[in-house]
């Protein structure tokens, strides 16, 4: 009997049940998996209140507390959804040359399908950490853009996790702005422990100047992973806690300026302290707020710095997802904060030089579903190509995140 897209349908359904995908996207992606979830995102959007007030008719007598007329001030932020997808295409003539033995394709086809949840969720966690305008890295000040054998440098190698082989990228003199005119500019080259790359005009072309596939490139240009990423993507960590450089525009229909603290989040430079000391620090001012940081994020390489500074008082500690049917754990150091211990986990996907303090209760990631999760409304999980001869997976996301109380929270830079 052929294999079929009933057929096919139904071995998937077999591979990729939720719980399967669940623990496929949380492997590795520590926020992405331990950040409180709901997949009842429906409607337009989702408001979430913010109370910066309190009614102020107090007074030591009565009359003054009497006089006196004021109420709570609330704000009410409107969360929108971002949509996100990655394909994966199974060739006709693979699918025919498997029709009799279903294992063996459906062991092909689950290889390309893993990578293509794999290429989504990457972009939903790595987008989790940053402000929403979608950039994933900023080229070097000192970047050469004029030749087809010199690397292109990033200003933080360790942004070179964001960028793949084959991936088709966009350039632009702004975070967020538009970007730079292309013919195609492809990723075909990567120095991952320089953090530099290489593009060519087409995925499997010859690298070329990057100067001739982009119109203008300039060192200390910001990067996009795709061009259509440009300010469509997750308001993540960094959108949500600008601090003190939040400005006046509106940010999902709040004016955050009127009280920069409750709004916009904390941000506290320790870059003159002592790494443990930034984070001590950090949560301090967590704690003068109300909040109670239990988590904290940072990259693998300022998570080493901690560990060497902490040397012999390093306490590890071992952290769980809490949904039962999601079998993934990762492990940490804790820390005394100022509110209590604070768990502080490595992240492939936080920038270096940040670390983010959470109060990981007033944050939600809201999603139409899962977070990730494979097309299957139709009842089919794959299509014909329209393009090719070959039949096509879709996956997508629906997802935005949001915070009740951005005040208990903290960006801390790192030494």
């Amino acid at each position: 009997m052929a294999l079929d897209q009933t057929s096919f349908a139904a071995g998937l359904k077999t591979l990729y049940p939720s719980e399967a995908i669940k623990s496929l996207i949380y492997k590795r992606n520590p926020l992405l998996a331990l950040i409180p979830k709901d997949e009842s995102f429906y409607g337009d959007s989702s408001k979430e209140p913010v109370i910066i007030g309190t009614p102020q008719n107090r007074s030591a007598s009565f009359s003054g507390a009497n006089t006196i007329n004021t109420s709570s001030v609330i704000k009410a932020f409107l969360v929108t959804r971002v949509q996100n997808y990655s394909m994966a295409a199974i060739a006709n003539e693979t699918l025919l040359a498997s029709e009799s033995d279903k294992g063996a394709f459906l062991k092909a086809a689950k290889f390309e399908i893993d990578n293509a949840l794999m290429a989504l969720t990457r972009s939903v966690a790595t987008q989790l950490y940053r402000n929403g305008t979608g950039t994933v890295a900023r080229l070097s000040a000192s970047a050469t853009v004029s030749s087809a054998s010199t690397m292109v440098q990033l200003a933080t190698p360790s942004d070179i996790v964001n960028l793949e082989i084959g991936m088709p990228v966009a350039f632009s003199s702004t975070d967020g702005g538009a970007a730079r005119a292309t013919s195609g500019a492809f990723i075909v080259s990567v120095d991952r422990a320089a953090g530099s790359f290489l593009c060519a005009a087409t995925a499997s072309g010859s690298a070329a100047a990057l100067n001739t596939l982009v119109t203008s490139p300039a060192a200390s240009d910001y990067v996009y992973a795709a061009a259509g990423d440009r300010n469509a993507v997750i308001s993540g960590l960094k959108a949500w806690l600008p601090g003190s450089a939040v400005t006046s525009t509106t940010f999902f229909n709040v004016d955050r300026t009127a009280d920069k603290t409750r709004l916009a989040g904390i941000t506290y430079d320790g870059s003159a302290s002592s790494i443990e000391e930034a984070l001590i620090d950090g949560a301090g001012l967590v704690a003068r707020e109300g909040g109670a940081t239990d988590h904290a994020f940072m990259s693998y390489e300022d998570y080493r710095k901690l560990v060497k500074a902490l040397g012999s008082k390093v306490q590890y500690v071992d952290i769980n997802v809490s949904e039962a049917e999601v079998n993934v754990g990762f492990s940490g150091i804790s820390i005394n904060g100022a509110n209590g211990v604070i768990k502080v986990v490595p992240d492939q996907n936080c920038p270096a030089g940040s670390a983010f303090l959470l109060q990981i209760d007033t944050w939600k990631l809201k999603s139409l579903g899962e977070v990730v999760r494979l097309f299957d409304g139709d009842g089919l999980n794959m299509i014909r190509d329209a393009s090719s001869d070959a039949l096509s997976i879709r996956c997508f996301s629906y997802a935005n995140l949001s915070c009740r109380a951005p005040g208990w929270n903290a960006v801390v830079t790192l030494p």
